[in-house]
C-alpha cells in the first residue's frame, strides 16, 4: 500500500516537527521544510498529493509561494494554507490566489485530519 505523500512547509521548527509526527500517524508519508526556497528544490522531484503551507515566513512568504507554486509550477493538488493571521481580506486573498482552505493556528488535529481527508 501507497501512503499519500504530504509536503509541510513552516519556518517554525517545533510545528513543523508535530506536523509531521501527526500525520505519520494518521498514515500520511510526510517531507517537511523550513522555507519555500527548500519547498522549490523538491516540488519537482517529488509528487505531493497535498501540501501544508505557512502564510507568514522569512524570506518568501506562503502566500508568493502559493501564487509560484499554483502559476509557474503548475501545482494542482490541494493547498492547505495555516496561519494565525486572522484578517477576513488575507483569507480570502489567499483562496483567489489558490488555497484550497486556511486553517487557523493553533490547528486542531482533529481539524487538520478531518480537512485533509476531505481533500484526498
Amino acid at each position: 500500500m501507497t501512503l499519500e505523500k504530504v509536503l509541510v512547509i513552516d519556518d517554525d521548527r517545533a510545528i513543523r516537527e508535530l506536523l509531521k509526527i501527526a500525520l505519520h500517524m494518521s498514515g500520511y508519508d510526510v517531507v517537511a521544510v523550513a522555507s519555500a526556497g527548500e519547498a522549490k528544490s523538491i516540488i519537482g522531484q517529488e509528487e505531493f498529493r497535498l501540501v501544508l503551507l505557512d502564510l507568514v515566513m522569512p524570506e518568501e512568504d506562503g502566500q508568493s509561494f502559493l501564487q509560484w507554486l499554483r502559476q509557474q509550477a503548475g501545482y494542482n493538488q490541494p493547498i492547505i494554507m495555516i496561519t494565525s493571521v486572522t484578517d477576513a481580506n488575507i483569507i480570502e486573498q489567499l483562496k483567489e490566489s489558490g488555497a484550497t482552505e486556511v486553517l487557523a493556528k493553533p490547528v486542531r488535529l482533529d481539524t487538520l485530519n478531518a480537512t485533509i481527508n476531505q481533500y484526498l
